[in-house]
């Protein structure tokens, strides 16, 4: 296993990661450093070597930094992005049957056959397609032909894959299926945007993470949209809308944050002051610093399983009537 390991600043930089607590940002640290060539590690081995906690952990799952599996293991997400190991010197990982049961897409893992994954290959293509000015029954025709073309060039007749001579002997771990979906260059015959590399084709069958690869646009305008909870004023007099699917991630990362209660003071707020309104691109992070202050101060006791929240804040009465009782005790000594 390689002792050197590397990190992409152009993940370390972003706002999701510079939201997160510094103890969970430390943490995803050590774990790039104990994790084996293929990403997987042993979150508890790390917190018992480095330390950190079990709550940094759902924060890493939480912000899709890491996804974990029953086994306890978990797997760096942006593994192939932060690192390129020479196949030369790659030790096969122990952890094949989490390992089996992943894709890569963009040098990104995902699990196989996941809505997540299904989703980001279904808008990278139907967004190619929406700019190329083909047909879908081109693309789904062409889509075909790339699949068949590949099973003619890695597998026999029967669908079985052929060995593959540059892989160094001794390393028994197949990759998982990978895409890489870049530009868009169709022709008569091709679709360049869609380079597949697997191991494994059954015959006459979709490779798995692909199956609604060829979603076509009319399925996508005909998707649902689910109404926003609460809208955000911006500063170019539009809403920035929040969901529920947001919501529920806000309350896994700031357990002791009622999250309703800070989103309709942050709206109060934005209404309240219109020249300080954030924009459209500002406004998650905006939201995610608001609550993560909140977290830091102790938050207001949330309730997971209860309906309403608890709140601690300070009574004002109460403090003035304790004021007054320590008053009336420092005259009481002054006097004796």
């Amino acid at each position: 296993m390689a002792s050197r390991r590397m990190f992409d600043k152009g993940i370390i930089d972003t706002d999701r990661f510079l939201d997160m607590p510094l103890s969970t940002r430390a943490l995803y640290f050590f774990l790039g450093m104990e994790a084996d060539d293929y990403g997987f590690v042993s979150p508890r081995r790390t917190i018992k070597i480095h330390g950190g906690s079990e709550d940094d952990i759902k924060v890493l799952i939480a912000k899709k930094f890491a996804i974990a599996f029953d086994s306890g293991v978990i797997v760096i997400t942006d593994w192939h992005k932060h690192n390129w190991i020479d196949k030369r010197y790659v030790k096969p990982t122990e952890y094949m049957d989490e390992y089996n049961s992943l894709c890569i897409i963009n040098k990104q893992y995902y699990l196989r056959d996941s809505e997540e994954a299904i989703r980001v290959l279904d808008n990278s293509i139907v967004h190619n397609i929406e700019h190329s000015g083909d047909s879908q029954e081109h693309h789904r025709s062409t889509t075909r032909e790339t699949h068949e073309q590949h099973k003619s060039t890695t597998g026999d007749s029967q669908g079985k894959p052929m060995s593959n001579t540059s892989e160094p002997q001794g390393n028994s771990c197949d990759s998982p299926v990978q895409y890489s979906i870049d530009k868009l260059s169709i022709g008569n015959n091709s679709l360049d945007n869609i380079n597949t590399s697997c191991t494994e084709l059954s015959a006459g069958a979709d490779p798995p993470c692909c199956k609604t690869a060829v979603t076509t646009k009319t399925k996508t305008q005909q998707t649902i949209t689910k109404p926003a909870v609460i809208n955000i004023p911006l500063n170019d007099k539009t809403e920035f809308p929040v969901y529920q699917s947001d919501v529920d991630e806000w309350i896994e990362l700031y357990p002791a944050v009622d999250v309703m209660q800070e989103l309709r003071e942050m709206r109060d707020w934005s209404i309240s002051n219109p020249e300080k309104r954030k924009t459209k691109k500002g406004a998650r992070s905006f939201i995610s610093k608001w609550l993560a202050r909140e977290q830091d101060k102790g938050g207001r006791g949330y309730q997971r399983q209860g309906s309403s929240p608890q709140n601690t804040r300070a009574d004002p009465f109460l403090d003035q009537a304790r004021q007054a009782v320590a008053n009336a005790a420092a005259s009481i000594n002054n006097s004796s």
